[in-house]
């Protein structure tokens, strides 16, 4: 499980992203950054899911210059065939997050490549903008919330530094994820101009190949 959560504000849209990449069993097998930034755009890519896709998709939009608008209108065709090339990257959801100079907006779209939101109406390969100012995912159980000592604000109010590392957290000490979401806290930021990106918290005893274990879980200081 891949922590992607999306902070809409006016001038800005935040992804807060975790970097844990583990066995279905809780082993780390890599901690690496889950975003790929597109400065030329600007946007940014996120992915939940096998880790390399982003950077493919990064790889294509950066080397063809695309735009953000171009971004999204040749990214679903680009995972489709990347997708029927190498079919372990269709268990993926990919996110995209830029300014668009058609709208004249900052514009966020969530691209499945699979069935798992069927039931919502989106099938594989298909865009669809997210609206929420604050999107939490996955969601954070009540417990969770407690112990991580999250409240969430408004997202005017959201400060990435402080709300975003305890929501992760809270992500983290919720059992159904907590050996999936690990590694750090990163914090990717796009404005109609510049996209940037920083880590603001690390856990220092996830370690590749070790076990996240439910016990030495804590959250974030």
């Amino acid at each position: 499980m891949t922590a992607i959560n999306i902070i809409k504000k006016p001038d800005e849209i935040i992804v807060i992203t975790d970097g844990a990449m583990t066995s279905e069993l809780g082993t780390v097998q890599l901690i690496s950054s889950k975003v790929t930034l597109l400065p030329i755009a600007p946007a940014m890519i996120a992915v939940r899911g096998p880790w390399p896709l982003a950077h493919l998709l990064g790889m294509r939009a950066t080397c063809d210059g695309w735009s953000f608008d171009e971004l999204a209108r040749n990214i679903s065709p680009l995972a489709k065939q990347i997708v029927k090339e190498a079919p372990h990257f269709a268990d993926s959801e990919i996110t995209i997050a830029g300014y668009s100079e058609v709208g004249q907006c900052l514009v966020t779209y969530l691209l499945p490549c699979d069935h798992r939101y069927l039931a919502h109406g989106m099938h594989p390969f298909s865009m669809h903008e997210r609206h929420d100012e604050i999107i939490s995912g996955p969601t954070p159980s009540a417990e969770g919330m407690r112990l991580a000592g999250f409240v969430c604000p408004q997202a005017r109010d959201f400060d990435p530094d402080t709300h975003g590392v305890a929501l992760v957290a809270a992500q983290r000490l919720t059992p159904e994820w907590s050996r999936g979401i690990g590694g750090f806290v990163q914090v990717s930021t796009v404005t109609k101009d510049t996209v940037s990106s920083r880590i603001v918290h690390r856990w220092a005893e996830d370690e590749i190949g070790q076990r996240i274990d439910d016990l030495s879980i804590r959250p974030a200081a």
